[in-house]
C-alpha cells in the first residue's frame, strides 16, 4: 500500500515542459531539441559537451513550418538548459565556424543574443517548476558578414 502511494505521489510531482519553437525564416531541415540537467553542475565554465542530456527530440521541419509546439513530460523539477538547432545539411551536428560561431539556425532557453557566438549553458538555464513550464524559443542564425570590396 505504501509503495502505491509513493508511486502516485511521485507521478504528481513530475513536471511537464512545453516548448514553442519559432522558425520565422521558414528554413527546412531536421530540428534537434536537447534538454540538459544543470542541477549538479553549477560550474559557469561548463561547455555544452560537458552537459548530460535528459531528453532529445528530432522533428523534420519544412519551409511551411513557422512554429512547432512540443511537450516533454515526466521531468524532475530543477535547473535545466535547452539547446535547439536546425540541421541544414543533415550531418546530425551543429556546424560551427573556426571561431566557434553556429553556422546553422540555433535557439536556447531565454533567447540570448548570438552576437558573441553560442552562449554557455549557464547563460541559458531556467528553473523547471511543478507547473507553468512554457518556453518560447526563436531559431536564429548569426548574419554572415558581407565581404568588402
Amino acid at each position: 500500500m505504501s509503495i502505491l502511494l509513493f508511486l502516485k505521489l511521485s507521478n504528481l510531482s513530475a513536471a511537464q515542459l512545453t516548448l514553442t519553437i519559432q522558425n520565422s525564416d521558414k528554413t527546412a531541415g531536421i530540428l534537434y531539441v536537447a534538454l540538459f540537467d544543470f542541477a549538479d553542475l553549477q560550474n559557469p565554465q561548463l561547455s555544452w559537451d560537458d552537459m548530460r542530456d535528459i531528453s532529445k527530440l528530432q522533428h523534420v521541419m519544412s519551409e511551411n513550418d513557422e512554429a512547432l509546439e512540443l511537450s516533454i513530460g515526466q521531468l524532475d523539477s530543477g535547473l535545466m538548459c535547452i539547446r535547439v538547432f536546425l540541421d541544414l545539411n543533415q550531418n546530425q551536428q551543429l556546424d560551427r565556424s573556426s571561431l566557434g560561431f553556429p553556422l546553422e539556425p540555433v535557439g536556447f532557453a531565454n533567447n540570448p543574443s548570438l552576437a558573441f557566438g553560442e552562449p554557455s549553458p549557464a547563460e541559458v538555464c531556467f528553473e523547471l517548476g511543478a507547473d507553468d513550464n512554457q518556453h518560447n524559443i526563436r531559431l536564429r542564425q548569426k548574419k554572415q558578414q558581407r565581404k568588402r570590396k
